[in-house]
């Protein structure tokens, strides 16, 4: 192979790296975008609900909770999924046994540093289905529990 060639195949498979990676970029963008949308149309909903929000996206380096609200008395721990449609399954099915070990634990740390261990708590899901006025959405209280992994 001459020089010339193999010159033109680094380039030629540099560019085709980037951009699979300028796609992947947006592509992550276009999510990021989507889930923002989705728990904002939750954080309506719950509100509407009667729940009194106190924190969105509570962010610890092994995890985070997307939105943290008081239904009454009880400290509710809130995972927001959203779906257009079903190829990838039912919102609810995303939110797996690593994905509630993550939500506990960061529940947890949120409950000392606020020193309410007394407290009733409980992990809903809000799930939203469909795409603009067609959404659906469906709020699962007590969706699963705080077990010690």
């Amino acid at each position: 192979m001459s020089l010339l060639n193999r010159l033109y195949s680094r380039l030629s498979s540099a560019f085709n790296r980037h951009n699979l990676m300028d796609r992947d970029g947006r592509e992550h963008f276009i999510n990021k975008q989507k889930g923002s949308a989705g728990e904002f149309t939750a954080y309506r909903y719950l509100r509407q609900q009667g729940y009194k929000i106190v924190a969105r996206n509570y962010r610890k380096r092994f995890g985070e909770v997307d939105l943290i609200g008081w239904d009454g008395d009880t400290l509710a721990f809130i995972e927001v999924k959203s779906r257009t449609n079903h190829a990838r399954g039912r919102p609810e099915e995303a939110v797996h046994r690593g994905k509630q070990r993550q939500i506990c634990r960061v529940a947890r740390e949120y409950r000392s540093r606020n020193r309410l261990h007394e407290v009733t708590y409980r992990f809903d899901i809000v799930t939203i289905e469909g795409i603009g006025a067609q959404e659906q959405v469906e709020l699962l209280k007590g969706a699963f529990g705080d077990q010690r992994w």
